[in-house]
């Protein structure tokens, strides 16, 4: 099973609405079916938040098999794009095994390529849109 953090930041925010904001991407998470998504309740603070040690705006994504990974980088990654392409500043950072990536509005194929890196074992994208 694969564990992804998803740190979501959006400047001049307070803690409340940030966590408010990582619900609603919590809930159109689960509707894409990928598998469990909840609030992280500790750890850290991702960048620019504040608060005390509840990671306030991270959410901890359970993928449970090789197509709910293949899942997220399909559906879910447009989940997070719409959340940052409707306000200026957004950013969604997304760890696994200790590595990062950050989405900040580039087009979808360099979203995707990022995100793909966190997926070695993914079966690769072929020309026509198909996974090999």
């Amino acid at each position: 099973m694969a564990e992804l953090k998803l740190l979501i930041s959006e400047p001049g925010i307070d803690d409340e609405i940030l966590e408010d904001r990582a619900q609603v991407i919590r809930r159109e998470l689960l509707e894409t079916g990928i598998g469990d998504v909840r609030l992280d309740r500790g750890g850290a603070i991702p960048a620019g938040g504040k608060g005390d040690p509840v990671a306030v705006g991270t959410l901890v994504v359970s993928l449970a098999s090789t197509a709910a990974a293949t899942a997220f980088v399909t559906g879910s990654l447009r989940v997070l794009r719409a959340f940052i392409e409707r306000r200026a500043g957004r950013v969604v950072i997304i760890e696994r095994n200790g590595e990062r990536v950050e989405l900040k509005g580039g087009s979808a194929q360099e979203d995707e390529r990022l995100v793909r890196r966190l997926f070695p074992d993914l079966p690769a994208e072929g020309a026509d849109g198909r996974h090999s």
